[in-house]
């Protein structure tokens, strides 16, 4: 059974598969602020300037661990953003840094994470050279990639991963056994371990008469590269199904779709995913060969 797109998707058939997104690093730490230009209540000169910096290193940081997403927009062609925010975590006591995403998607999810970025009361002590704009560029991008690779496992479905892929998805009736007609040279995918995705349906079924609409959540677990109609794409081995509204709950999506229920793919997600170490060819897709 392929999914029917709906009314968004079917717009962007045409579109590449990765979605586009830009991504921005934002000071907002009253302390930072005032260390780097002696105002707490404005970024100035050098903090706005750090977070140009830091946001070039930023660029480089998600290409290499987000590769299923194309981070050469700009700020005015692309919908999406996702923003490294640091601040003062408000109960006090440290500095954290928040990864959220803004943008037209931030309407379906707008799920954020924060994770611990600096100690507050030892940034208080550290003494002037500590603050010149080169040695804290170096030290806040390694930072920044040091809390990007410790919360990997919640920064991409919470938050990468809400970007929708422009791919279809194709399911069987009668088993857990699926196909999402994308490649993994396209997402730039490592083969271990496998990718998993998250699809969004709209559920349309009648009940005693009535035409009653509901959300739900499929997960498309271990999938692997394989081919069809001479195609390569992901064939997933298991599925997991979930009605999301009103209230989340777990469901039999083979019994919904025996009942007659109209099930209408609204978008497909990354939700499990590691970048493949393999460079990427002039057509924008990755060489051939193994990972290391």
């Amino acid at each position: 059974m392929l999914l029917a797109p709906s009314a968004a998707y079917a717009r962007h058939r045409g579109a590449p598969v990765r979605p586009r997104a830009v991504v921005r690093v934002e000071i907002t730490s009253r302390l930072y602020r005032t260390r780097l230009d002696g105002d707490a209540t404005r970024c100035g000169v050098t903090c706005q300037s750090l977070e140009a910096l830091l946001t070039s290193d930023a660029r480089a940081l998600f290409d290499a661990r987000y590769r299923f997403v194309d981070w050469r927009g700009t700020g005015e062609r692309t919908a999406d953003t996702v923003v490294l925010r640091i601040r003062e975590k408000p109960s006090g006591g440290h500095v954290e840094i928040i990864v959220a995403l803004l943008g037209k998607t931030r309407a379906i999810s707008s799920d954020s994470v924060v994770s611990f970025f600096d100690d507050f009361f030892e940034a208080q002590k550290r003494d002037r050279s500590y603050w010149a704009t080169s040695r804290l560029q170096r030290t806040f991008a390694d930072m920044i990639g040091a809390r990007l690779d410790a919360n990997a496992a919640r920064i991409i479905p919470t938050v990468i991963g809400q970007l929708p892929l422009a791919a279809a998805v194709n399911l069987p009736v009668s088993d857990s056994s699926s196909r999402v007609d994308v490649s993994a040279d396209s997402l730039r995918a490592a083969t271990s371990p496998p990718v998993s995705f998250l699809v969004r349906v709209g559920i349309e079924e009648r009940v005693q008469g009535t035409v009653v609409k509901r959300q739900g959540e499929l997960k498309l677990i271990n999938c692997a590269e394989g081919a069809g109609n001479g195609q390569r794409r992901y064939v997933c081995r298991r599925m997991e199904f979930s009605v999301t509204s009103p209230m989340r709950e777990v469901a039999d999506f083979f019994a919904m779709s025996a009942r007659g229920a109209r099930i209408t793919k609204e978008s497909v997600h990354i939700y499990l995913y590691a970048s493949s170490t393999r460079a990427v060819t002039a057509d924008g897709i990755v060489a051939a060969g193994d990972d290391p």
